[in-house]
């Protein structure tokens, strides 16, 4: 078995139960590179599973969020964009199909349809881990909701389908896990798209932001173009 399996099989359990505090979580695992960067959302004016959106934003006929400024997003500005992409790439968000009526995020867990929005409350961890090489590069996530129960715990697993990135499964098992109470950990098993453009004069950090630690070091004169 590679590295890279065993790190797929490992990161999902091992960041979701980092990500709780539990007492067995006292030393962070070899594999997470950098720092776990963790966010509190209140559930109120951006949350865990719709970035703030909620049932209405995410719906099919909501256009997607913006930027501020366009040239300069923020880190909550793409995660919002994010969220609202991956949401509806796998969710069929129109009415006639169900949405916000059999299922969606203002839809609770027992199935009944509520007036609400649907924004849930917790804290988001979300780190990098590889090996020394610094070649393998594997994002993970892990969110828990506030109603979670450290006394009767659950875990969902959540990894991204294809090359989504981190939040790829966050309106199906994401949905479900949060809904439920559980933690749950995502992964983008290292294949998720993240290709920045080469007019940027660093590679995006974990935010997607530029990471002046590191340069690209892009030289076009080594491309070779066919005739």
């Amino acid at each position: 078995m590679t590295f890279r399996s065993r790190l797929f099989r490992a990161i999902p359990i091992s960041i979701a139960v980092a990500g709780l505090g539990t007492a067995q979580a006292g030393e962070r695992p070899g594999f997470i590179r950098g720092e776990i960067s963790s966010t509190v959302y209140d559930g109120v004016s951006d949350d865990l599973l719709t970035a703030g959106l909620g049932k209405d934003g995410l719906a099919f006929a909501a256009p997607a969020p913006g930027f501020t400024d366009p040239e300069n997003p923020t880190p909550a500005e793409l995660r919002r964009l994010a969220i609202y992409i991956n949401y509806r790439a796998l969710v069929d968000t129109t009415e006639g199909g169900g949405y916000g009526v059999l299922y969606g995020p203002n839809v609770t867990a027992g199935g009944v349809a509520t007036a609400g929005q649907g924004l849930v409350a917790g804290v988001e961890h979300i780190a990098y881990a590889g090996n020394a090489s610094g070649k393998i590069n594997v994002t993970m996530m892990v969110q828990v909701p506030d109603g979670f129960d450290p006394a009767s715990p659950c875990i969902v697993t959540a990894p991204s389908s294809g090359s989504r990135g981190v939040y790829g499964a966050i309106g199906t098992a994401g949905e479900w896990g949060l809904k439920n109470g559980c933690a749950v950990a995502y992964t983008d098993k290292g294949t998720g798209t993240g290709a920045p453009p080469i007019s940027l004069a660093n590679l995006p950090a974990i935010a997607a932001t530029p990471d002046p630690g590191s340069a690209i070091t892009f030289a076009a004169g080594s491309l070779h173009i066919p005739d």
